[in-house]
């Protein structure tokens, strides 16, 4: 990480407001986890239907950026302060009630909060959101750390105005977003085709599943302190890494390039927890890092897949994170059923790898339909941005002239903006030779043989 981006992150210290429900999280699941593993399930439905309204909501609500009444920011994280509360003292006040309540509120409020984050992501720059999200995650190890080693009821303590925090970092960082800042207006909107999003929520309900299932009796293992500092490095390291990747080789940053990272450290997870079936530290450390990866990649694409739609971004996070938290809690019931991990048998495991394997293939098979490139193009050499409507008139009038066809008119005002034939596949939602096909039909009823014919034949 050099200081350019140190200085920029410190500069805008308010969109790292998302290491606060992370924190709450933490101490969330360590109250639960001590009260009633039932808690469990419903913490997690409750963010998966709290997730799949949002959507819904917001489906006929277009155009990028924008949050939500800011009343309604504050009421539910006025329901995450009390959540904790509820799990840790309300039961003496309220009975065997106030468990199940308190992870409804928690897990209601806790998805509103990420809708919030991934609306103030959407409206900045790919680049910057990846990294205030990935900083963000890798500094909440290092400021968790004196929550790990405190008394509960003091953590608690410290614990309760997070949310509060996590709201107003959150509106200070959107006052901060400069009006000029070409934010998404410039990328057009690849994910149409209703099939490669059909594929990706699959995905991502197989990977909730598979990992609802990773259940480790971790009694005593929170509070070990070599649990605490491997914590510490593991999960420091890989947003740090993540980062690195995507600065200097975002190009190859895609849905199935992030489902391959994903399957590869679940299924790193299985076979060493398989391999240390007597160690429950092992198995607990190495399923606790593979749901933390998984979380990353999952608010990652999704913050980063919707400034690439004409849909809201509640939308595109709503029924992203629904399938996969939905199939968590699914996962844990039969969890809760089966027993822990170290008891699975051998062809349990081997059936789990299996399902894995066999929705990643599926995925990666109807690759034109399902993958993405998450990081637009950008080249200093190409056609600048503001040409692009005239360029758009100029191959219409064109294409009148000649009789090109309305994919070739598609295909020609990409090639003039310097688009590759990937991008443009992925664009029309059409194999690349399928592209080649129409420019090399187009260029002949043209009478050019490169781009930079046809641009000069458009006097561009």
């Amino acid at each position: 990480m050099n200081f350019r981006l140190v200085r920029e992150i410190a500069k805008d210290i308010w969109f790292l407001g998302l290491v606060c429900p992370q924190i709450w999280l933490w101490f969330m699941l360590q109250t639960l986890d001590r009260s009633a593993p039932v808690s469990f399930e419903v913490f997690y439905v409750a963010q998966g239907v709290t997730a799949a309204v949002s959507a819904i909501v917001f489906f006929r609500m277009r155009g990028n950026g924008g949050g939500s009444p800011r009343s309604l920011s504050w009421l539910f994280a006025g329901a995450m302060c009390l959540a904790p509360l509820l799990v840790r003292y309300g039961e003496s006040v309220l009975g065997a009630a106030a468990l199940p309540i308190g992870a409804v509120l928690g897990g209601s409020g806790l998805v509103w909060c990420y809708l919030q984050y991934a609306a103030l992501f959407s409206t900045i720059d790919l680049k910057r959101m990846a990294s205030y999200l990935l900083v963000s995650f890798a500094l909440v190890p290092a400021i968790r750390f004196p929550f790990e080693v405190l008394p509960l009821d003091v953590s608690l303590v410290l614990t309760v105005p997070l949310p509060l925090l996590a709201v107003f970092m959150c509106r200070k960082a959107q006052a901060h977003i400069q009006p000029e800042e070409p934010a998404k207006s410039t990328q057009e909107p690849i994910l149409k085709k209703r099939t490669g999003l059909v594929l990706v929520v699959i995905e991502l309900a197989v990977y909730g599943l598979v990992m609802g299932l990773f259940r480790v009796n971790n009694e005593g293992i929170h509070s070990d302190l070599l649990y605490i500092g491997v914590n510490l490095i593991i999960k420091t390291a890989f947003p740090v890494l993540f980062l690195a990747l995507i600065r200097y080789s975002y190009k190859r940053v895609s849905i199935s390039f992030l489902c391959q990272i994903a399957m590869a450290f679940v299924l790193l997870a299985m076979v060493v927890a398989s391999n240390f079936r007597d160690s429950a530290f092992v198995s607990f450390v190495v399923f606790d890092f593979a749901r933390y990866v998984m979380v990353i990649l999952l608010f990652f694409s999704l913050c980063a897949l919707a400034p690439r739609t004409s849909l809201h971004p509640f939308v595109v996070f709503g029924a992203g994170f629904a399938p996969y938290v939905i199939a968590l809690s699914v996962g844990m019931v039969l969890a809760d059923q089966l027993g822990t991990f170290n008891t699975y048998s051998d062809s349990f495991i081997i059936n789990l790898i299996a399902l894995l394997t066999v929705s990643t293939v599926v995925v990666f098979n109807f690759k034109d339909d399902a993958d993405v490139r998450l990081f637009p193009e950008g080249n200093p050499d190409e056609v600048p941005l503001q040409d692009f409507d005239r360029i758009d008139r100029r191959c219409e009038v064109l294409a009148d002239q000649h009789g090109l066809t309305k994919r070739e008119l598609e295909t020609m005002q990409l090639i003039c903006k310097g688009r590759s034939k990937r991008y443009i596949a992925e664009h029309l939602m059409i194999s690349e030779n399928t592209v080649r096909g129409y420019a090399k039909t187009l260029y002949a009823k043209l009478d050019v043989h490169n781009r930079q014919e046809l641009l000069d034949l458009l006097a561009i």
